[in-house]
C-alpha cells in the first residue's frame, strides 16, 4: 500500500479544490446542505412528460438543488423532481440553471425549484412511472 506524504496530499487535494471551484460569482440565495441519495426525474417539454430517469443529489436548499446525472441538461429546461416528504413523494417542477461536464458520462445541474406539481402533473407522472416499469418487464420476460 502507497501513503501519499502530507506535502503530496496537501498539493493534490489543493489542486483538486481549485478545479473544482466555480466560474463566475455565487449567485445562491440560500443556504445548500450536502446529501447524496437518489432522486427520481422527469424531463419536461411543452408542460408533457417526455422521459423518467433517477440521478443523484449533491446538495440540497429551500430554492433549488445540485445534482449529479448521466446526461446533460439544456439551461432554462424543466423537470420533475420527486423528494421523499413524510410516507409520501413531494414532486417540484424545477428548471436547470447550470449544466457543466464533470466526468466522462457524468454531469452535474444546478436547478431552482419553481412550484408545486399539480394534481394533473402528479397524475401524469405515477403513468409515466407506470409504463416505464412495465416496459422493462416486458423486455425481460420476453
Amino acid at each position: 500500500m502507497l501513503k501519499l506524504s502530507s506535502q503530496q496530499f496537501a498539493t493534490i487535494f489543493d489542486a483538486l479544490r481549485s478545479a473544482s471551484v466555480t466560474i463566475g460569482s455565487e449567485q445562491r440565495v440560500s443556504t445548500r446542505m450536502d446529501v447524496q441519495t437518489a432522486v427520481k426525474l422527469a424531463t419536461l417539454d411543452g408542460g408533457k412528460i417526455v422521459r423518467c430517469y433517477s440521478a443523484l443529489t449533491r446538495d440540497v436548499s429551500t430554492c433549488g438543488v445540485g445534482l449529479f446525472q448521466y446526461a446533460p441538461a439544456e439551461s432554462g429546461s424543466q423537470f420533475l423532481i420527486g423528494f421523499p416528504y413524510n410516507k409520501s413523494e413531494l414532486i417540484l417542477t424545477s428548471s436547470v440553471r447550470f449544466c457543466k461536464p464533470m466526468a466522462e458520462g457524468l454531469f452535474g445541474i444546478g436547478a431552482q425549484f419553481e412550484a408545486l406539481a399539480n394534481k394533473e402533473m402528479v397524475e401524469a407522472l405515477k403513468l409515466a412511472r407506470q409504463g416505464a416499469i412495465d416496459r422493462i418487464k416486458s423486455s425481460i420476460l420476453s
